[in-house]
């Protein structure tokens, strides 16, 4: 199958009800989205072979953000949310599955976006004279992700083996959208939120009894102990940042019972 789709969603306005002046008290319009997607899918060899294959674009207008003000009266610096970005993404993913004998099955999937700020601005601050944001990043959106899972499940004399390895890696990702090139610590801020490119292998066995009602596996998450750092936060101007760290290597034992 060929196809071809047009759609457009929206997030609705609204208004900055927290606002502490009349200055901040100002309304936002409602963001909206259109995309184009144009993609195959298909199924060779009596449908052991599963493909798909799509790419998109999409343009968002209006999108809403938060940006500094500041009210050079008290020289205060305050947030508001309003329709400060225009932005365009287009991307490109693909998924694979095949039998490649009985009872083993094996998956791939793989994407790549790229996003881009076509506008991003808000009133000039001393941290930001020019107003402009448009290098900053998206944060949580890697450009390059890429997966691998093998499934193998058979029949033995006490029950059923169910046998599963996965593999997900991706790109360097943003962990926080903070790009200011004009920052003394802007380099340093921006290594401390950025998880680097890696991956992380999971496994799992397990035996079923009783056709399904009962079983038992043992399990690993992250062999590989990739303790790299996948959420940050960042608190400018005072140039402080923190993070966490993804969860160490584990192993355990399920036990399951199917009422």
């Amino acid at each position: 199958m060929i196809y071809a789709k047009i759609s457009r969603g929206f997030r609705s306005g609204g208004q900055n009800l927290r606002a502490s002046s009349a200055i901040t008290f100002v309304p936002f319009q409602p963001e909206t989205v259109n995309e184009i997607e144009v993609g195959t899918k298909n199924q060779f060899f009596h449908r052991r072979l599963r493909l798909n294959v799509a790419a998109y674009r999409s343009k968002l207008k209006d999108a809403q953000r938060t940006t500094f003000q500041f009210n050079a009266a008290n020289s205060q610096l305050f947030t508001i949310l309003g329709n400060a970005a225009g932005v365009r993404v287009w991307g490109l993913e693909a998924d694979a599955t095949a039998i490649l004998f009985e009872g083993f099955q094996l998956s791939a999937n793989g994407s790549l976006t790229k996003p881009k700020y076509t506008k991003y601005s808000e009133a000039p601050t001393p941290q930001n004279p020019t107003g402009d944001r448009r290098a900053e990043r998206f944060d949580g959106v890697p450009e390059k992700t890429f997966s691998l899972t093998a499934n193998y499940e058979r029949d033995v004399d006490v029950g059923r083996l169910r046998l599963n390895v996965n593999y997900s890696w991706q790109s360097k990702t943003p962990l926080f959208s903070w790009n200011n090139p004009l920052d003394p610590n802007n380099a340093a801020l921006i290594a401390a939120t950025t998880t680097p490119a890696g991956g992380i292998w999971n496994a799992r066995a397990g035996l079923q009894f009783d056709d399904g009602r009962y079983e038992v596996a043992v399990f690993g998450r992250n062999l590989g102990n990739n303790r790299d750092i996948v959420t940050a936060l960042v608190i400018d101007p005072f140039g402080y940042s923190s993070g966490i760290r993804r969860e160490p290597r584990t192993y355990g034992v399920e036990l399951k019972f199917d009422f």
